[in-house]
């Protein structure tokens, strides 16, 4: 009976479904990633105010249209920049109006290890 028993809980505890995992699998190392960036203005949206462009800069990365990007695409004010290595970045944004006048400008630092996203809310220079 003793053995049954042994049996019954051997049988039980090998269909609980539990996995361990020890961390030395593949999928558990850094991950490249995209950076999702939504902006506004003092709390402000695009509509909101005069911007017309922001200019994104991340140091030591070369961005499509010279990190130049409208400040509304679509309804989402934002941008999602794609592939990067997993790492630490710091995000630079200028906000300008259609002639080119700084209206609100912003920084932060952001850990890409897979996708993430930076809400970012911008203050006059």
């Amino acid at each position: 009976m003793a053995r049954l028993s042994g049996v019954i809980c051997a049988l039980l505890v090998g269909a609980t479904g539990c996995i361990i995992v020890d961390g030395s699998s593949p999928g558990n190392g850094p991950q490249p990633g995209n950076i999702t960036l939504e902006w506004s203005f003092e709390g402000q949206a695009c509509a909101d105010t005069q911007v017309s462009t922001v200019q994104v800069s991340i140091p030591g990365e070369a961005l499509a249209n010279d990190g130049r990007y409208a400040c509304s695409a679509g309804g989402v004010d934002g941008i999602t920049l794609h592939d990067f290595a997993t790492g630490t970045y710091t995000v630079e944004l200028k906000a300008e109006s259609e002639s080119g006048e700084l209206l609100f400008q912003g920084s932060s630092s952001v850990v890409v290890n897979g996708d993430v996203a930076l809400q970012m809310d911008l203050t006059p220079p």
